[in-house]
Formats: structure tokens, sequence, C-alpha cells
């Protein structure tokens, strides 16, 4: 039977406070009109990753942070930084973020974790379910579904614990997958009202990721 010992996932340091200020920057009527790009190259750990935000998405310079745990990019609709246009009713009500790891799946603490396969065995753990969660509050965290797709998996998540802020939707999507040998995980959070919806959550995530895997071949 394999361990389910915890990893040392490093971009589980991201706090929950973190993510907030980063939110309230991107929503912060004083930022817009502040140039907003689609397209990023950070190095992490002495490697270029480069990271594209999909169709209509603009990447908040601001919120994006490189440390000695990786690296953590927040996007939102290109509307709402004042890059496309006035924001209307139209404004996708979501918004997503990037984290990367100095290491890869097996360089991140843990002989068991290999492949993406054991790490959707790890998550259904407790201590998996507090890694998804944003909380950390894993008893707060039901995983609805999982999904494999050309190298990424998918998890929907519905947390019931604290938030980090007011006004998102308590169901969310968590994507991993790995960026030239780094352990990146990609994330949809929908706000309350937006009527993303589960499915187009996923596509919205999948775009993500398959941007992210073409600028880093």
């Amino acid at each position: 039977m394999k361990s389910t010992s915890m990893p040392t996932f490093k971009f589980a340091k991201l706090t929950s406070g973190f993510l907030a200020a980063a939110f309230l920057v991107a929503c912060d009527p004083a930022s817009l009109g502040m140039p907003a790009a689609s397209r990023t190259t950070l190095n992490v750990a002495g490697q270029p990753i480069n990271v594209t935000a999909p169709s209509g998405f603009c990447i908040d310079d601001q919120s994006t942070s490189i440390d000695e745990n990786g690296a953590f990019v927040l996007m939102s609709h290109c509307a709402l930084m004042g890059a496309g246009g006035p924001i209307d009713e139209d404004a996708i009500g979501a918004a997503l973020t990037t984290s990367i790891s100095t290491g890869g799946l097996g360089g991140e603490g843990s002989d068991t974790l290999q492949s993406l396969e054991d790490l959707e065995e790890f998550i259904g753990t407790s201590q998996g379910r507090a890694l998804l969660s944003r909380s950390g509050q894993s008893q707060a965290v039901n995983i609805v579904s999982t999904t494999r797709n050309n190298g990424v998996l998918y998890v929907l998540v519905d947390d019931r614990g604290r938030q980090p802020i007011a006004g998102l939707e308590r169901r969310f999507w968590r994507g991993f997958l790995e960026l030239e040998d780094h352990l990146t995980v990609i994330s949809l959070f929908g706000f309350e009202g937006a009527g993303v919806g589960d499915q187009g959550g996923l596509d919205l995530l999948a775009s993500l990721a398959t941007g992210l895997q073409r600028a880093n071949r």
C-alpha cells in the first residue's frame, strides 16, 4: 500500500491572505487603466516559464509573486483591468490563478507521488483535501469529480470552509500539470451569481492548461 504522507508541495505555502490581497488588487477600480498583458515569462528556480492567459483574460502584474517557493500569477477578465473596454455585463465573473512550484511532481518531498494517477489517489485523503481547500480545512472539502486529460488532472472541489474573501463561489476547479518539470497548479474561482457553471469553468481552465503547455514546449 502506498504511503499517504504529506508531500511538501511548495505552492501550498501560498496563503489565503495573499490570495485575498491579490483578488482585491485585481478588482480595485483604482488599478483600472494600468497596462495589462496576456503573456509573461517568469524565472522559477533559474528556469524561464512562460505563462499565457486564455482569450479575454489578462495577467495582473501587480499580483504576480516570485520567491523561493515558486511563482504565483493572477488573471482576470481584461475588461475588469481596463484593457478591454468598459466593464459591462459580458465580463466573465471568474478569476484564474497559476502557481508554479520550484520542483516537479516526483521531487516534491514524496517518493510515492510520481504521476498524476498517484496525485489523484492522494487528494482523496484528508491531507490531500486540505491541499485542495482554500481554507486548509479538509473536513469542509468534498471532491465532486476528477478527470485526467492531455496530461492534466482536473478536480472539481466544493469547499464549505472559511473563504479567503467574500463573494466567491464555494465550488471551484483546480488543475495539476507539469511545465518544464515544475509542478503547476491552476485554479478557477467564480464569483457568486456569475453563472460560470461547472462545464464552463472546466472549459476555461482547460483553455489555460492548453495555453501553458503550448507556451512551454
